[in-house]
């Protein structure tokens, strides 16, 4: 009787200890999904990121560009302006210049072909990256159970997949943030370059506003 009842404990406590490890198995897992999740999610992000990274430095060359463009420009008038100040009946010829001389209307600057090229690039290798997830399919004890994968249940090789992808998933996250602080860096001379050139055009701008109004003036 007493042996029947020790039995019986005995076999409530295994299965005790039992479900307490499915559970703590389940929950290992249900986290390993839920990081991959928030992996995936940040994959995609960076990936649309260094996209609009490369367009914006398509952008930023072409407003160089133009400043470059208007500067010029802005040369010439000035000259214009000069002749102006000795000699006042010029005025009605710089009020009526040929329409060839007229700085052509800014257009929305567009991707040239070389930066189309570079997003899709970039797209395409991260979309590879997200939608191809390796597994760890190796049956020895490199694991991270610390066991053959044969002697592992569906849950312990399920998480041991899991895991194995959030490692590789975390490196490629690492390997993009390294990329898009790179691109970050190359881009800081042009921002500045043009940032110098708007201001210089702002000045000029006035300037030749301001002698214009003199020369009027007169």
């Amino acid at each position: 009787m007493n042996s029947s009842i020790t039995n019986s404990h005995d076999h409530d406590e295994l299965q005790s200890i039992q479900r307490q490890i499915h559970e703590k198995k389940t929950g290992m897992l249900d986290s390993t999904r839920r990081m991959l999740g928030l992996i995936n999610e940040s994959e995609t992000v960076g990936v649309n990121t260094a996209a609009e990274l490369i367009e914006q430095r398509e952008k930023l060359e072409n407003i160089e560009k133009r400043c470059d463009g208007i500067d010029a420009n802005l040369v010439s008038a000035q000259q214009n302006i000069n002749k102006l100040n000795s000699i006042f009946g010029g005025i009605k010829n710089y009020f009526h210049p040929p329409k060839s001389s007229m700085p052509k209307s800014a257009s929305q600057p567009q991707l040239s072909n070389a930066a189309k090229k570079k997003t899709a690039v970039v797209q395409q290798a991260a979309a590879t990256a997200i939608n191809t997830r390796p597994t760890n399919l190796n049956n020895d004890t490199d694991t991270y159970f610390g066991k053959a994968r044969s002697g592992m249940d569906d849950i312990e090789r399920e998480t041991e997949d899991g895991l194995h992808d959030v490692h590789q998933g975390v490196n490629r996250l690492k390997l993009l943030a390294l990329q898009m602080n790179e691109e970050l860096e190359s881009q800081k001379p042009l921002t500045d370059r043009v940032g110098i050139k708007i201001n210089h055009l702002n000045d000029s701008v006035n300037k030749k506003n301001k002698d214009m109004k003199n020369i009027l003036l007169r």
